[in-house]
């Protein structure tokens, strides 16, 4: 919007994970024209402020890189809506507030007395689980890398390529200035060429610089073409180095954030579960016990490998095939295939019990003593990692978790819904989950091939987003009254402010 709206000031809307739209208009809660937002609106003009609803939409996807591009489209969207408005406002739900709040932290938003500083008056979050992302020590020291690789070869290119082009230039004189470089030598040197000789001279230099400009202009035009790529690696950089030092945020002492939650919200306390959850997938002695069946395994395989070779070796020695020649006995004698296939098969089944004690102790040593002792640990981590990331929407080298209701960058003033408002709520999720549950109930314990079915639906079924608290914040009128009054306290603190 270009167009200056006087004292009017924006409603940003940020939706959660998985509940996006194709337009700013609809039934949804951040959308103009749903039931949240045109109480939110009335509620403001109540308190004498003029809103516009400017739905923020992204992805929805439980992404950390998702939310990050989500963020960063923000932050352009809050940069721009603030030079149209008197006032600008946040409002993000479930995973929403996770994009508002790093949105923030990319714009350094502080609380100054001059508001246009800050761009934001206010950001309100709704049943947020706040996450705090670290990077790991090697993808920020490369990344730091990178962007001075980048730098450099800005500069490298910029100085090579004008290099070049004076070279480039000064080789392509014409044979004029050649004949005159000749002569003026030639005087120089008190020789006395003829024309002719001059004229030989001159063209054999001319004909010398044009194979030198000839690869002076292709190594030029490798140079051209190099640059092409570097558009496309230093904005990698650049949002690299714009990851670390978001990621690397302190906690900011003069902005706040409104955080409104209730107490049994089902994808905070999920949340914070999963990342209590001690996941051991390989428990003390696990690997070690496991190693067992692998030394019976091994120790069977290895005689049987010594008694199918042997008998393989003695076959080859009955039809023909002579051993090497330097395969001598300590008396000289020559030793044939045969005997040797056929002491094989006979030390295989007579050494049997030594040849399995042999095998079973070293896979049990390789395959269950050694990982037990010095890879147990680091495979739990990893393996626990993986698992409780994909309940984060991890999808890089960082690393996330302290889940809270409280932003890790910006001081919370909190709003825990009580009273009657939580328990409607409450009563409210548990009767559609229990109409859900009905619904479903015969499918999801009936046996046969098509029992995913159920599942699939039950996970997509509209109705699962009535049986969750979490999902059911904006149905309450209570909701939309009280993000109001504090929006219209902090529209009236930064007019105060000028």
């Amino acid at each position: 919007m270009n167009e200056n709206t006087g004292d009017r000031v924006a409603i940003v809307t940020v939706h959660g994970t998985g509940d996006t739209a194709t337009g700013p208009d609809g039934d949804k809660w951040f959308q103009r024209g749903s039931a949240f937002t045109s109480r939110l609106v009335q509620r403001l003009a109540s308190h004498g402020i003029v809103a516009d609803i400017v739905p923020h939409m992204w992805s929805g996807a439980n992404s950390a890189k998702g939310r990050e591009a989500g963020s960063e489209a923000l932050a352009k969207a809050l940069n721009q809506t603030s030079k149209s408005y008197a006032g600008v406002h946040v409002i993000g739900h479930s995973h929403g507030g996770n994009v508002a709040n790093d949105a923030a932290t990319m714009m350094s938003w502080r609380r100054s007395k001059k508001r246009k500083k800050h761009k934001v008056d206010s950001i309100t979050t709704v049943g947020t689980p706040f996450f705090k992302a670290e990077l790991s020590a090697s993808e920020s020291l490369g990344g730091i890398i990178f962007l001075m690789i980048s730098i450099v070869s800005v500069l490298a290119l910029i100085v090579f390529g004008i290099a070049l082009v004076a070279l480039a230039i000064e080789q392509g004189q014409g044979f004029d200035a050649y004949l005159q470089q000749v002569t003026d030598a030639a005087r120089a040197a008190g020789s006395n060429l003829t024309e002719k000789e001059l004229m030989e001279q001159a063209a054999a230099l001319a004909e010398q610089n044009r194979s030198i400009a000839a690869s002076t202009r292709i190594t030029l035009g490798l140079v051209a073409v190099s640059v092409i790529p570097l558009f496309f690696i230093f904005p990698i950089a650049l949002q690299g180095l714009r990851r670390i030092l978001r990621l690397r945020a302190r906690k900011v002492g003069d902005a706040m954030l409104f955080s409104l939650w209730h107490p049994n919200d089902e994808a905070i306390a999920f949340l914070q579960r999963v990342e209590r959850l001690p996941v051991q997938p390989f428990p003390k002695g696990s690997l070690w016990r496991g190693s067992r069946t692998a030394g019976i395994v091994w120790g069977v395989r290895a005689i049987i490998a010594v008694v199918i070779g042997g008998l393989v070796t003695w076959i080859l020695g009955l039809s023909g095939m002579q051993a090497p020649s330097t395969w001598i006995d300590e008396n000289g004698a020559q030793i044939t295939l045969t005997a040797v296939g056929g002491w094989t098969m006979f030390g295989g089944l007579v050494g049997a019990p030594l040849i399995f004690s042999i095998a079973y102790a070293l896979a049990r040593l390789f395959g269950g003593l050694i990982p037990e002792w010095a890879f147990r640990g680091y495979l739990n981590g990893a393996i626990g990692g993986i698992v409780k990331g994909m309940a984060f929407g991890q999808d890089g080298d960082e690393r996330i978790g302290k889940v809270s209701t409280s932003s890790h960058t910006y001081g919370v003033k909190e709003h825990i819904l009580e009273g009657e408002v939580a328990m409607r709520m409450q009563t409210a999720a548990a009767e559609s989950a229990g109409k859900l549950i009905e619904r479903y109930r015969w499918a999801l314990f009936t046996v046969g091939p098509d029992t995913n079915a159920a599942l699939e639906n039950l996970a997509t079924d509209a109705m699962t987003w009535d049986s969750l608290i979490h999902t059911t914040y904006f149905d309450q009128p209570e909701v939309a009254d009280v993000i109001a009054d504090y929006i219209a306290d902090e529209a009236k603190k930064a007019r105060a402010e000028g």
